[in-house]
């Protein structure tokens, strides 16, 4: 897949506990642990994301998006050579690509890419998000979506 993201940001190569953060979501996403991605996000995170167009707090994120999504997710990742980000003093943005495999209702499974982005801030411990988007590449999204189950896995 090209890299068609900006440069003008720091790699996350610069950023070592975003990069671990990055990390630590894609693992619970694989492993479908939900108190290990609870544990990453704040409780009145806001989510974006192709079940749900707003979802105001951690338990509707989880609800709503997390749990019908990583179910029929498998090999969930980021594209290292995408993830882009920066910090601010106490708050952090990072974008990248992902990929996994989505399982349509016959069984049968699919690829399909995306992008999210994460805004993040630091509690004194560790980084939270406290806003994610996931979407899929739009020539994924422009395939019709019924038949092959549901696109982004966050």
């Amino acid at each position: 897949m090209a890299n068609d993201l900006p440069t003008t940001n720091r790699p996350t190569s610069a950023l070592p506990s975003v990069h671990a953060w990055l990390a630590t979501f894609a693992a619970a996403v694989r492993d479908r642990d939900y108190d290990a991605g609870r544990a990453l996000f704040a409780d009145d995170a806001l989510g974006c994301g192709t079940r749900s167009p707003w979802m105001v707090g951690l338990d509707r994120l989880v609800d709503e998006q997390w749990k019908p999504i990583w179910s029929v997710t498998r090999g969930f990742r980021f594209d290292d050579d995408t993830i882009h980000g920066d910090i601010r003093g106490e708050t952090a943005w990072v974008a990248a690509s992902w990929r996994s495999e989505g399982r349509r209702s016959s069984g049968d499974w699919f690829e399909r890419c995306g992008r999210a982005t994460f805004v993040l801030t630091w509690d004194g411990s560790a980084w939270r998000a406290v806003h994610s988007h996931f979407s899929l590449r739009p020539e994924a999204a422009a395939q019709p979506a019924g038949a092959e189950g549901p696109g982004a896995p966050a």
